[in-house]
């Protein structure tokens, strides 16, 4: 009988995660079970570790990116197979079910928050992507969120410009690639250093979120250009403040953020948060996991971005990952093998 090992949060707000047994899971309905080889680590795993910034019932198992083989698939689930590299998003924060947590050897993925991965892109490339993909998928595309239209491989340029703060992050550099193959001009934000960075991910103009003239450079780019979807992706909330600003200056009443954000911005503009999770269970999940996504990293026309630094193989290097993560990066994302 196959055994399971996890990397558990005993308590709230205790350190370090201890490593121990888990159940080895059978998957269900529409699920797969994935053997990680490679997770990634992403702010709400610190958040919800040293702050509880998340209602979770302990313990508990973090964790919402891996990369790995399938090994069993669910009743109805085709798409996979046995054998198959895939990439998953992790859906416990949403579901409550440790099961569905990363920081393990084994984890129950659900089968329309998964793709499958070419053979030429290592795990621990392929990691960093599945809840970035989600949280900018649910931001641009969703309903309820900036509404654009989907990306496509070929996609036809709309002479529409989106605003994405934060390019150089992990969420906000998905969103860049996302925006250019949905069609849109992209303009986004980064410290000098990564402006080149930000623009091989296709963003058109890229700005110093550092300058003190950044609202009122980005709002003369800005000028004759339909501003169609406003995010920010950063999270800080002086960033959010600077974009609200910016919104106003250009006839856009409503910003997404990638975190809750402050009440204190320019006035008549409504800022939402929108996250991952809104993704679970919808006809954007199947149209961006299932079948714009394996394609794209297949032809090579979205980048497994940022680059990830690796940390260390096993489970006993996840806490080491999150107090790395902790510490401070830029263009990367913290890594381990498993």
């Amino acid at each position: 009988m196959s055994s399971n090992k996890a990397a558990w949060l005993v308590a709230e707000k205790t350190s370090p995660l201890e490593i121990g047994p888990a159940p080895y899971y059978e998957p269900k309905e529409e699920q797969i079970l994935v053997k990680n080889a490679a997770v990634a680590i992403n702010p709400v795993d610190y958040n919800v570790q040293y702050h509880a910034g998340f209602p979770v019932s302990y313990p508990t198992i973090l964790g919402c990116d891996l990369a790995g083989v399938v090994t069993a698939v669910g009743p109805g689930v085709t798409r996979f197979a046995p054998g198959d590299r895939v990439l998953g998003y992790a859906t416990s924060l949403g579901s409550g079910n440790s099961a569905e947590s990363a920081f393990q050897e084994y984890t129950l993925v659900r089968a329309d928050c998964a793709s499958i991965i070419p053979n030429n892109l290592p795990f621990e490339k392929a990691v960093v992507l599945p809840l970035a993909i989600a949280t900018a998928a649910a931001a641009l595309f969703g309903n309820e969120a900036l509404g654009l239209k989907y990306p496509d491989l070929n996609p036809r340029p709309r002479k529409q410009t989106v605003l994405i703060w934060g390019g150089a992050s992990s969420v906000g550099g998905t969103a860049v690639q996302l925006a250019r193959l949905a069609g849109y001009e992209v303009i986004s934000t980064a410290s000098a250093k990564n402006h080149d960075y930000v623009k091989s991910l296709g963003a058109d103009q890229v700005f110093d979120y550092k300058s003190p003239h950044v609202v009122e450079d980005i709002t003369s780019a800005l000028a004759g250009k339909e501003l169609v979807g406003v995010y920010e992706a950063s999270g800080w909330p002086d960033s959010v403040r600077k974009v609200a600003q910016i919104a106003a200056a250009n006839g856009k009443n409503d910003i997404i953020c990638a975190r809750d954000p402050p009440r204190d911005i320019s006035a008549g503009v409504t800022a939402k948060w929108s996250i991952s999770l809104e993704i679970m269970g919808t006809s954007l999940a199947e149209a961006i996991y299932a079948e714009f996504l394996p394609r794209a990293l297949a032809q090579g026309k979205l980048k497994a971005a940022p680059e990830p630094e690796v940390v260390g193989k096993g489970l006993e290097y996840i806490q080491t990952a999150i107090d790395t993560w902790n510490k401070g990066v830029s263009a990367k994302k913290i890594v381990v093998r498993l």
